[in-house]
């Protein structure tokens, strides 16, 4: 276990061994909380409050079905023309 020594401002270096482990780049944000004593630090990522809901469970399950829907082929288009688009929507069996 590599010892690390607190600086100046109470900063402290990531050894390489563990920045090996665990991909960490500059800019990178950690979480860190103390449990029984010792401080535990794990990344974290951070998202723009206007991007929350890709994250979400429902987003999430309706890309994993329009991922399958592609594999399988359910498709139309591309088209050349709003004509030929406007067509297959009226056709389609949703």
């Amino acid at each position: 276990m590599p010892l690390v020594k607190v600086k100046k401002n109470f900063q402290v270096n990531i050894p390489l061994d563990i920045r090996k482990e665990i991909p960490l780049v500059e800019g990178d944000y950690l979480e860190m909380r103390v449990a029984r004593g010792e401080v535990i630090i794990r990344p974290v990522m951070v998202q723009p409050k206007g991007e929350a809901y890709f994250h979400s469970e429902e987003w999430q399950k309706g890309e994993a079905m329009a991922d399958e829907d592609i594999k399988e082929g359910h498709l139309v288009g591309p088209f050349n023309d709003f004509k030929k688009s406007l067509k297959a929507l009226k056709t389609a069996k949703i």
